[in-house]
């Protein structure tokens, strides 16, 4: 910025009042209108004079703006001088002090001389400046109030606009607004184009995050439905494993029971218990054997039905190799071709037709087969399949209508876990260990109006623990409910209190179900 020039005046000396002569060719002039005459040139002297003081304030002002302009120009010069050099924290207190020396001066007014004008745009420009430098800072609300009160001087200030949209980075919809003005106002500016497009993507981010918030808000809000609770669920697996326990202390009592009837020495709880796992163990070892006897005669089967090893060829075809084998027709085909042969097809032809059940596998009165009916010998049943078919069945029964909301079992999504019918020492065990989930639907009836119409909620009732050492029908049952609609307090409290009546349709289901399998023999 140039150097404002001082504006050059002379100061005009005060006039004295003196008295008008009367030309001497007037004739008609008279010694009163003469006193009248110097009347009114006396009441106009005091006008006169505060006219020449006003003059002479306004120059006063003027060479003091000049003075403060060329002050804040220099602080401007050191400002930029430190702003190039990576002085960032001295650029800024520079563009402040330039600042600070054109402050208490009036730059504005309807008509604004030259020096209040050019005044007026380096206050603009330091601002700006000093946002800059407060940027680099990351003093990003203080370079904002900067680019503000450039603002209030130059509302179209490309380049305050541009620095206020970088300082609200936090606030994207904001700076979109801004970066949005400066490239109105300058379409070609590269460096607000980079900065809208990383507005626009923090703005998407934001609404994403919000979004998955949202929805997580109302997942957590149906979980609370039944055992939403993080303390609530914890208490429940406490009393889940006092049932276990109680479980496990009745069946010791039983054991003892059938021992003194059958007149033997009871057996302490430890003692009972590693018999119950040494039973276990060697369930487990027997399931592991019987799976490798049938691997072992599957391997047996396809290498009889080959007539010996088969024959793997390789054949290169560049970077890939491939095995096949050759079939008694002479055919290649994959290594992993399960086409039975002439042989093999007969043999299943055969086992698939009809079979007689011998006597030693007809069903008796007693829980175990005819062969050990007096059940001395041990003897399991894998009933996986059986009881997972009867408690599919029974859960797609349960139902409840609580206040006019009818609520049902849509599907099981759920339903796996394991289950084997054991005999040993004279006593039959029904031993089962499933997990549930139920798909409900539960239809609201409308309202009274202006009241909402009838609605259809959907959720999921989950059954983690479904076992056959849980007694009085104490199974755990955890309700979610879909996204949905924000429902009115009394509809939410029926939709609950219909949801409760169908967890405890769902476990008088699991008794229905125990009571079947109870009843089952095995076959």
């Amino acid at each position: 910025m140039q150097r404002p020039r001082a504006a050059t005046y002379q100061k005009v000396p005060k006039m004295q009042a003196e008295a008008p002569v009367a030309p001497a060719d007037d004739a008609a002039a008279t010694p009163e209108a003469a006193d009248r005459t110097m009347a009114d040139d006396a009441a106009a002297l005091p006008d006169a004079d505060a006219a020449m003081q006003e003059a002479d304030a306004a120059v006063e002002d003027d060479a003091a703006l000049i003075e403060a302009t060329q002050t804040a120009a220099a602080r401007k010069a050191e400002g930029n001088a430190a702003f190039g050099k990576g002085a960032h924290e001295e650029a800024e207190q520079a563009y402040a002090a330039g600042l600070a020396s054109l402050d208490g001066h009036d730059t504005s007014g309807a008509e604004p001389s030259p020096t209040q004008v050019e005044a007026r745009d380096l206050v603009v420009s330091l601002h700006v400046n000093r946002a800059a430098a407060l940027l680099r800072l990351e003093r990003r609300e203080d370079a904002e109030q900067a680019c503000d009160a450039a603002l209030v001087l130059q509302p179209e200030n490309v380049k305050a606009l541009y620095r206020r949209g970088v300082a609200r980075a936090e606030n994207p919809i904001k700076a979109i607004e801004d970066l949005k003005r400066a490239l109105k106002l300058e379409p070609g500016n590269t460096a607000a184009k980079r900065e809208l497009a990383k507005a626009e993507r923090r703005r998407a981010e934001r609404e994403r995050e919000e979004q998955r918030k949202m929805k997580q808000g109302l997942r957590k809000a149906a979980s609370l439905s039944l055992y939403g609770d993080k303390e609530a669920e914890k208490r429940e697996k406490a009393q889940r494993k006092k049932r276990r326990e109680a479980a496990q202390r009745e069946r010791h009592q039983a054991c003892n029971a059938e021992r003194k009837a059958r007149g033997e020495e009871e057996l302490s709880f430890s003692e009972w218990e590693k018999d119950e796992k040494a039973t276990r163990e060697k369930l487990a070892k027997d399931r592991e054997r019987a799976s490798e006897a049938a691997a072992a005669a599957r391997r047996d089967e396809r290498r009889r039905r080959s007539g010996g090893d088969d024959v793997v060829v390789v054949d290169d075809e560049g970077d890939l190799a491939r095995g096949y084998k050759t079939t008694d027709d002479g055919r290649r085909t994959s290594y992993f071709s399960r086409t039975p042969d002439a042989d093999t097809a007969q043999l299943l032809a055969a086992n698939q037709a009809p079979q007689r059940i011998t006597a030693a596998a007809e069903v008796t009165d007693s829980d175990g087969s005819a062969w050990n009916a007096a059940g001395t010998t041990f003897e399991e049943r894998d009933m996986k399949t059986w009881c997972e078919e009867t408690l599919r069945r029974r859960l797609r029964e349960a139902a409840a209508t609580v206040e006019g909301v009818a609520i049902k079992a849509t599907s099981i999504t759920k339903c796996s876990g394991e289950a084997s019918l054991v005999v040993s020492r004279g006593r039959a065990r029904r031993i089962f260990e499933f997990a549930a989930d139920i798909k409900w639907e539960a239809k609201l009836p409308a309202e009274a109006p202006p009241g909402p119409g009838a609605c259809t909620i959907t959720g999921t009732l989950r059954m983690p623990e479904l076992s056959s050492s849980i007694n009085d029908g104490a199974y755990a049952a955890h309700a979610r409910k879909d996204a949905h609609s924000q429902l009115s307090p009394s509809r939410a409290a029926a939709l609950d209190a219909a949801i409760n009546e169908f967890a405890a349709a769902a476990r008088a289901a699991v008794v229905a179900f125990v009571g079947d399998y109870a009843e089952k023999k095995i076959r």
